[in-house]
């Protein structure tokens, strides 16, 4: 999933949304956030956090491990083995893991995004055997980013629309 973005579009509060869902209420899930440095992953996950607690109290079910007041760590674990972790900009050093979902947040301003997205080959289960999704999210200034969001939505776009950009 590719997403342009701008400040009007809160694509980064909507992925954060749809990975606390996924992460709430499908067991097992293992989500990945990557921002630009380790801060701001912190605070993406932290925005997850905040979607968490400020959500009806019907929806939370007493799900999150995390305690009150308990340091988030750039990790969001549920009591049903899923969990959302956030890691600095670079490639992922992901041993052992296998995501289901792994979002590059603010992806032009990475400096080694194209690195953490070989990377994330085996992680996602990206191959023969299709399995994770990749996000990459970002605001389409000019660079490989937006070659690559632009580029891509040309090619999907109907004959007649190719030479609108």
């Amino acid at each position: 999933l590719d997403v342009p973005k701008s400040r009007q579009v809160t694509a980064t509060w909507t992925c954060c949304g749809v990975s606390l869902w996924k992460a709430q209420f499908y067991a097992g899930m293992t989500l990945g956030i990557q921002g630009r440095k380790g801060v701001d992953t912190a605070a993406t996950v932290e925005r997850c956090h905040f979607t968490w607690d400020h959500q009806p109290r019907i929806f939370k079910r007493d799900f999150l491990v995390n305690k009150r007041g308990e340091s988030i760590e750039n990790k969001l674990r549920f009591k049903h083995l899923s969990e959302i972790l956030g890691f600095p900009e670079g490639p992922v050093q992901s041993i052992g893991k296998t995501f289901n979902v792994f979002w590059l947040d603010e992806i032009q301003a990475n400096p080694d995004a194209q690195g953490s997205m070989r990377s994330l080959g085996p992680a996602l289960g990206l191959g023969k055997e299709r399995g994770g999704s990749l996000w990459r999210v970002g605001t389409a200034g000019p660079g490989f980013w937006a070659d690559i969001a632009f580029k891509q939505r040309a090619e999907r776009l109907p004959c007649r629309m190719k030479g609108i950009e």
